[in-house]
């Protein structure tokens, strides 16, 4: 479960500084505690949370989901972060974070892609959880892109990981999730900078698999 598993993403966001250092790699910019500064106490970002696969993959399909992120002072005027996930009528609450670690919609989606993955290929959590954090190792494929955000066309980052290439055992997941891409779209323009997320599992054009979390608005 993320509400269980989610402090093992969230350590490597405090080791992140240390860890990468001199010209900024696409690592260094998923792990910029500075991502969450611009998002005040009492303001809740919103995003759109999708799953969907081929029907020979299982999966725990999501078509209209949604997280939000709320920023609150907690006790002792440390502020801290609610994260509240719905898929249709069930509605979870995760236990508060620090707001000090950057925007917490990236371990959140993280994690339910290692749980999905895991789920749709019964391969170990372990495992693919180690391959991505290996892969963030590398500073990941970084390409300047734009997006279009309230109307106008603005300036973004998008990062690119591939988890299983050229690991030996990757072809026991099966073709389709050997090839798996995690990708991360970036704007400062963007509240809590975040564009979208999306892991993908495909072979040639065919999309066999993908989990995408996209902004959608501030409150």
């Amino acid at each position: 479960m993320i509400k269980e598993r989610i402090g093992l993403f969230t350590g490597l966001t405090m080791l992140a500084t240390s860890v990468f250092a001199g010209t900024p790699t696409g690592t260094e910019m998923l792990f910029d505690s500075s991502s969450f500064d611009d998002v005040k106490i009492g303001t809740t970002l919103t995003y759109t949370h999708a799953r969907s696969a081929d029907e020979n993959i299982p999966i725990r399909a999501i078509e209209d989901g949604s997280i939000s992120i709320a920023r609150i002072e907690g006790d002792g005027g440390a502020e801290r972060t609610v994260v509240t996930l719905q898929n249709g009528k069930t509605r979870r609450e995760l236990d508060h974070l620090p707001a000090d670690r950057g925007n917490p919609i990236f371990v959140v989606f993280l994690e339910s892609s290692v749980n999905s993955v895991t789920f749709a290929t019964k391969g170990s959590p372990f495992y693919i959880r180690n391959r991505i954090k290996e892969a963030f190792s590398s500073g990941g494929k970084v390409t300047e892109t734009s997006v279009e955000f309230d109307g106008t066309e603005v300036d973004a980052t998008q990062i690119e990981y591939r988890p299983f290439k050229g690991d030996r055992n990757a072809n026991k997941m099966g073709r389709a999730f050997e090839n798996l891409s995690v990708q991360f779209t970036l704007s400062d323009a963007v509240p809590g900078q975040f564009v979208s997320m999306t892991t993908q599992a495909k072979v040639d054009d065919m999309v066999f698999f993908v989990e995408e979390v996209r902004f959608d608005g501030k409150e």
